[in-house]
């Protein structure tokens, strides 16, 4: 029974055969700098949304002390 899947190749493609090694390491440090934005805007964005619930509250319960 024929296989569906093609046979991997058995050399590099052109393009990662001509890229020098830096540009490995380029795209190993990028990721790690989108992972580290990521966190750091999923951090910003909680501390957000946590003002944006505790400000009115904060404001809303001096105003009933009032």
């Amino acid at each position: 029974m024929p296989s569906i899947m093609p046979k991997p190749a058995s050399h590099p493609s052109p393009e990662l055969a001509a890229a020098p090694d830096n540009q490995t390491g380029f795209w190993i440090r990028a990721r790690r700098w989108t992972a580290r934005l990521g966190m750091a805007g999923f951090l910003f964005f909680l501390v957000k949304g946590l003002l944006w619930l505790a400000i009115p509250a904060i404001l809303a319960k001096k105003a009933l002390e009032n």
